[in-house]
């Protein structure tokens, strides 16, 4: 019981970062190219709900996938910063 409890805290403490992190990219990268377009701005809070959302409805590939927890770990969290720099690139200089 107790490490179901541990196990249960400690994922909320990297969970609920990693889902600012790609909530706050995603409502970024939504203000540079979809807002242009005269779609809706949407906040962090929308952006991660948005994906919340879209991890319900599609299948992870990733999820079957045999990985070093820190591997995953690490894709996790950069995925979206690299996306963020792609997405920074593309909108400053192009």
């Amino acid at each position: 019981m107790i490490t179901f409890i541990a196990g249960v805290l400690f994922a909320s403490i990297i969970l609920i970062p990693i889902a600012i992190i790609r909530g706050y990219v995603l409502s970024i990268l939504w203000g540079w190219f979809l807002v242009p377009l005269g779609v809706v701005e949407i906040s962090v809070p929308h952006a991660i709900g948005f994906l919340l959302l879209i991890g319900l409805v599609t299948p992870n590939p990733n999820e079957k996938k045999e990985g070093k927890p820190l591997e995953k770990f690490l894709s996790t969290i950069l995925s979206p910063l690299i996306a963020w720099l792609f997405g920074a690139i593309i909108h400053y200089y192009i």
